[in-house]
């Protein structure tokens, strides 16, 4: 049986034991060294443990955004292997950016999580001039999945600590603005309060057209109170404090934005849609 036939197998055991095992979060940072003029994309976990070697990466992935055209140059891995495995460039739903997902292939060498500090993951370096953004994707980007193009572009990571059982897994990004080669906002990148129900979807609510031209119809059952426009940055652009059946967004630039729909400040549904 070769070693990646035992690798799986082990992996596959370790998957059993996971409901019995405690769980701890992994937070990604993407950072800019200027002296090198280099990037090192990073892992460290929220929970402080002793370091130990009796770990089991079984997943990763990191999905790195950057102003549409950048290349890089001199990719390097340093802790386990990685491998660039898709870019999407100038998706419908954020067309100003491409987005370039490296995935995890191997541990090895192996990634050991540190107590203090963080574990760096992989490097890469600009061909030119830095661009005008390059970040982590984070949890409410435009382009996570479901998105235009059918791929699955995030961030993801498992690793299993048998000495400890502790199971590690992705939670988020820290230090968003760190890639950056000039300063930068990081309230740009802070999540509405409502990002934890971006997943709410309800079946009693029809917004239409999508795509639009401003003009948006609601068709719902539903009573609600406020209606939020959030664009891609996870601002507020435009907000109604009434129930309507047209919503006005003729205001708006062309692009991707994202409905939040409330009653007495709870979330009853959201949609994207895109004004064109």
């Amino acid at each position: 049986m070769s070693k990646k036939v035992l690798s799986l197998v082990a992996w596959g055991a370790l998957m059993l034991l996971l409901p019995t095992m405690m769980t701890a979060q992994l937070q990604y940072s993407l950072k800019y060294d200027n002296a090198a003029s280099q990037w090192g994309v990073y892992v460290k976990n929220t929970v402080p443990m002793p370091p130990t070697s009796r770990t089991t990466t079984g997943s990763g992935q990191v999905t790195i955004v950057v102003s549409r055209g950048f290349v890089f140059e001199g990719f390097q891995t340093v802790s386990g292997i990685w491998q660039q495995n898709a870019r999407v460039n100038r998706p419908v739903e954020n067309p100003t950016k491409d987005y370039i997902s490296v995935g995890f292939q191997a541990d090895i060498p192996q990634i050991v999580l540190d107590e203090q500090e963080p574990t760096l993951l992989f490097t890469f370096m600009k061909t030119g001039a830095c661009p005008d953004e390059i970040y982590l994707m984070h949890n409410h980007d435009p382009f996570s999945s479901p998105n235009s193009s059918g791929s699955n572009p995030n961030n993801d990571m498992t690793i299993v600590n048998t000495n400890h059982g502790v199971v590690y897994r992705y939670d988020g990004v820290y230090e968003p603005c760190a890639g950056f080669c000039k300063p930068c906002d990081e309230s740009q990148f802070e999540a509405p309060a409502t990002t934890s129900t971006r997943f709410v979807v309800n079946p009693n609510f029809s917004i239409y057209p999508n795509p639009s031209n401003g003009t948006v119809n609601v068709q719902t059952t539903e009573t609600f109170d406020k209606v939020k426009v959030f664009d891609v940055l996870g601002r507020v652009v435009a907000q109604f404090e009434e129930q309507q059946e047209v919503l006005n967004l003729n205001q708006l630039t062309e692009g991707q934005y994202l409905l939040l729909f409330e009653n007495e400040g709870k979330p009853l549904h959201r949609e994207r849609v895109v004004i064109q």
